[in-house]
């Protein structure tokens, strides 16, 4: 069993979409203890100047890191997430353990950080969020990683040679090196999209959300831009469960949309 105290820098990667990104760092800084998140550091991989102005202004004053471009990635898949994971795995960090959060996942609840020390102390070294859609696969999403093992990760194993997202394989490399993993179920919080909690609802991640914003057609194409807006306003509000409204609503919403772009 262990029960030292655990020290925490927070990673996460910001694609373009303002929302996201800002109710991202917002509540980090509400909902974690002033001393529990040594460092938070935004890998901005939309590379424009309007991101970098806007993360430059953010309340907490994260730091920004910002990698040279993987022209092959990015041709083949929209983004070059894999490679911009793998130059993070090789900056030099301060603390025990490094937990990488996507834009779109994010704490709901203040014993977040708590959930992640309780679940090291019974005796896991890493935690990643395992894949809703594919058995034995970890998600980037959601990921506890202790310092030491960060060298020997690679989060593009897999990607350009058989399609395997970014990642995905992250889990298993952990545990071929000898690491105790804690596999985090996710929970459907809707059937109306992909769309999970973990850590018994202290975390939400609301998948592919800031695709919608995405100059790469490649992404934007995977996500309703209409059905997105209703689930934004909702998450503004703090609401992560759909009313009966809310479904009829959503209903209607796809229905349009369908017919809008068919006629």
């Amino acid at each position: 069993m262990k029960f030292e105290l655990s020290s925490f820098t927070v990673i996460a990667a910001h694609f373009g979409d303002f929302f996201w990104i800002g109710n991202l760092e917002k509540r980090i800084r509400s909902l974690s203890k002033s001393d529990s998140i040594q460092d938070f550091r935004i890998v901005d991989q939309d590379r424009s100047n309007k991101s970098a102005l806007f993360l430059a202004d953010l309340p907490s004053k994260p730091s920004v890191l910002t990698f040279p471009e993987d022209v092959e990635q990015i041709a083949q898949f929209g983004h070059d997430h894999a490679a911009a994971l793998n130059h993070c795995m090789n900056v030099d960090y301060a603390t025990s353990h490094l937990i990488i959060l996507d834009s779109d996942c994010f704490p709901i609840k203040p014993d977040w950080i708590d959930m992640i020390q309780r679940i090291l102390d019974a005796g896991s070294d890493a935690i990643v969020a395992r894949d809703p859609h594919k058995s034995g696969l970890s998600h980037p999403c959601f990921m506890v990683l202790p310092i030491g093992a960060l060298h020997r990760l690679d989060f593009a194993e897999g990607f350009m040679e058989v399609g395997i997202d970014t990642g995905r394989l992250i889990g298993f490399q952990l545990q071929k090196q000898g690491y105790q993993v804690h596999w985090d179920e996710g929970k459907k919080a809707s059937s109306y999209r992909s769309s999970y909690f973990y850590l018994e609802r202290s975390l939400y991640h609301h998948g592919s959300a800031s695709f919608v914003s995405s100059s790469q057609k490649k992404l934007s194409s995977q996500v309703n831009a209409v059905t997105e807006e209703f689930f934004r306003k909702k998450v503004a509000h703090g609401e992560f469960d759909l009313t009966l409204s809310d479904k009829i609503r959503l209903s209607i919403l796809k229905r349009c949309t369908r017919l809008f772009v068919t006629s």
